[in-house]
């Protein structure tokens, strides 16, 4: 299991942020993506480290449950019956038959 670092935006109200992975990136300390994030493999070094940052809140949290608070995790629902009916109104909208009154 893993463990990841975030705290608090301060670009963006309510976001989290990782502690970026400095041999992945060296230009940016924190980032927005969970492939960046430094994931640790001990929860010690990772709450050792986390005490030594001051500022926005800094937590650790495991990888799973970083991802869902940096809001990474994809969630695969259906399509709905409306939005299916919507895609072929759509598809009826600009098919050729009705472009063809248009210039008569």
């Amino acid at each position: 299991m893993g463990y990841i670092i975030l705290a608090d935006s301060q670009k963006k109200k309510g976001e989290k942020v990782a502690l970026a992975d400095r041999t992945k990136c060296k230009d940016i300390w924190w980032t927005e993506m969970i492939e960046k994030a430094i994931v640790f493999t001990n929860k010690t070094a990772a709450d050792t480290q986390c005490s030594k940052i001051k500022y926005n809140n800094p937590k650790v949290y495991t990888y799973e449950n970083g991802k869902k608070r940096l809001g990474q995790v994809m969630v695969s629902t259906g399509q709905s019956w409306f939005s299916r009916a919507l895609d072929r109104k759509m598809q009826e909208w600009h098919d050729d038959d009705w472009y063809e009154g248009i210039n008569d």
